[in-house]
């Protein structure tokens, strides 16, 4: 079992029966994913990136209709 916040509170505040563990995983898991929901409303941190186009692929560069030459 990896070291987390929940593992640390087990072992700082032992608890006496199993159903202490699960109301406290239950809670621990609620938490986790209020925060992760919060996280995902705020959007990305980094606008998008605006610079120069990309490069045609070769099959688009194949199909596009070239000027007649004079």
């Amino acid at each position: 079992m990896l070291s987390g916040p929940f593992s640390d509170s087990l072992i700082r505040f032992r608890p006496k029966t199993f159903k202490e563990i699960r109301q406290r995983a239950v809670a621990h898991i609620s938490a986790d994913e209020e925060v992760m929901e919060k996280h995902a409303s705020i959007g990305p941190k980094r606008p998008l990136r605006v610079g120069r186009p990309q490069p045609m692929r070769v099959h688009e560069a194949m199909t596009e209709k070239k000027p007649p030459a004079r």
